[in-house]
């Protein structure tokens, strides 16, 4: 995926274990951590689209013209509700540099 400098929209992620699709109601959080920015589903910082079965990372203008211009590594960690906490990468995300620093 790639990102340009100065975006904003949601990043969806869908989080499968090796029960199958990870959903809202078997976690007590999720941690989902983008280069430096880290936000979580129990702050109310990552929603869930139970529509389309997938996290939701929300991205500003401010958030992504700080990004610097390289690829940066994704991670989620879920705790679930049996108390057990369970990570992986997720990939990169490719940020673009923007000519432009101005938020719109």
């Amino acid at each position: 995926m790639d990102v340009m400098q100065g975006d904003a929209y949601s990043v969806a992620f869908a989080i499968a274990s090796e029960d199958g699709e990870v959903t809202a109601e078997q976690v007590v959080d999720v941690e989902i951590i983008i280069g430096d920015m880290r936000k979580t589903y129990a702050a109310r910082e990552v929603s869930y689209d139970a529509e389309n079965r997938c996290f939701v990372f929300p991205l500003s203008q401010e958030e992504t013209l700080h990004l610097p211009n390289a690829p940066l590594t994704c991670q989620v960690r879920c705790k679930f509700m049996s108390g057990d906490v369970i990570g992986t990468d997720l990939g990169k995300i490719d940020v673009k540099r923007s000519a432009s620093k101005v938020v719109l």
